[in-house]
């Protein structure tokens, strides 16, 4: 992110409520509460190929786990994520290089 500035990916979204910690019924995704109405975004996105629980696609989201202000970023789309697309499995936001991953990252299902 060296360049270019971004507007946080939180603007816009009500953050009154913090996000529950609990893990789905899978044991390894968040609970995340209803968004209450769809974002607008899905009327932007093309039909996804899989409609099941898993979703079609498996998105990480990686960033240098030493910059602050990627961190920050990566944060705030997380949290983002998490609120505008109740729906979405989402897995644990890692601070740090876990697996295979060669840096921090989160990974969601869409």
């Amino acid at each position: 992110m060296t360049g270019q500035k971004f507007p946080s990916p939180l603007a816009g979204v009500s953050r009154d409520t913090p996000l529950p910690t609990a893990k789905a019924a899978d044991g390894k995704s968040l609970v995340n509460p209803p968004a209450g109405t769809p974002s607008e975004s899905y009327q932007q996105f093309i039909k996804a190929y899989d409609t099941e629980k898993r979703g079609a696609f498996d998105v990480h989201v990686y960033y240098d786990q030493t910059s602050q202000d990627q961190t920050q970023y990566a944060t705030e789309l997380y949290e983002r994520i998490r609120r505008e697309f109740s729906e979405l499995r989402i897995y644990k936001l890692w601070d740090r290089p876990i697996g295979p991953h060669p840096t921090a990252m989160f990974e969601t299902k869409t």
